[in-house]
């Protein structure tokens, strides 16, 4: 029989045997915490293993074989989910010139940080890229965004994705397109599991950028257009269109995914 009275704590996570010297320490043990989910007291019950018996001890085997302080660091640092279901955690580096720098990475690793500094945001772009950035004035309206977004809803353009940075306000297409795969599928039933696994394929695609609309003039309101180029080495065309964000949303979005948008000059 132990020199001291044996309870065992038990959690989800955790494996924890301990020998109490004094009673006192038995109240102390029912306010023990993870951040993971809160550890139950059990005076009886099935233990899961046994430790080696030292006083005061507190022997911490967690279930998965990782080790405790591993455990901690995911719990307690921030991180971030993205439309794709990938996890990043937040990092602090510091460059060669002492300034400080702000990166997400896959795992945990030196200089991991549990919360956002004061006055960044985190930022996801429309294929899942996360990042962290100042908190910045909108130089672009919720109303002018509103706009471009209604013409879109007006238009086949379901699957594609608008993101607003700085002065500029992108539209993009996906690289995998939904009724692309389905004529494809000969009309088989999308409960089929076979169409299933194609259709998350589709939605765990990228998207790519067909036309922004660039803010040119703040007190006047007036963007100009450009839409994306493949001839040669690509990239954005010259300006297509000035006006109002609105204005030209209805004038060159309907031509997104037709033979007419290779014509835009």
């Amino acid at each position: 029989m132990p020199p001291f009275p044996r309870s065992t704590v038990h959690s989800p996570d955790l494996q924890i045997d301990r020998l109490f010297p004094c009673p006192g320490e038995r109240d102390r043990a029912r306010m023990c915490e993870t951040s993971r989910s809160r550890v139950g007291w059990s005076g009886t019950g099935p233990a899961w293993g046994d430790c080696e018996a030292r006083t005061g001890m507190l022997a911490v085997r967690p279930i998965d074989g990782t080790s405790l302080q591993e455990n901690l660091e995911e719990d307690m640092a921030f991180a971030h989910v993205n439309r794709k279901g990938r996890t990043y955690y937040l990092h602090h580096r510091q460059t060669r010139a002492g300034k400080d720098r702000y990166v997400f990475a896959r795992t945990l690793g030196a200089g991991a940080l549990d919360e956002v500094p004061e006055g960044y945001e985190v930022q996801e772009n429309v294929n899942g890229g996360v990042s962290l950035a100042m908190i910045r004035p909108q130089l672009i309206t919720d109303l002018e965004e509103h706009a471009v977004q209604s013409a879109m809803a007006k238009l086949p353009l379901r699957e594609c994705r608008l993101e607003v940075r700085k002065n500029i306000a992108s539209v993009f297409e996906p690289d995998r397109r939904e009724a692309d795969i389905q004529a494809s599928l000969d009309g088989r039933s999308a409960s089929s599991p076979a169409v299933a696994r194609v259709l998350d394929w589709v939605a765990a695609g990228n998207f790519r950028p067909v036309v922004r609309f660039i803010l040119d003039d703040k007190r006047t309101r007036t963007f100009h257009v450009e839409r994306m180029t493949y001839r040669g080495d690509g990239g954005w065309s010259h300006p297509l269109g000035w006006g109002k964000i609105a204005d030209l949303a209805k004038e060159f979005l309907p031509h997104v995914g037709k033979e007419s948008f290779y014509d835009l000059y």
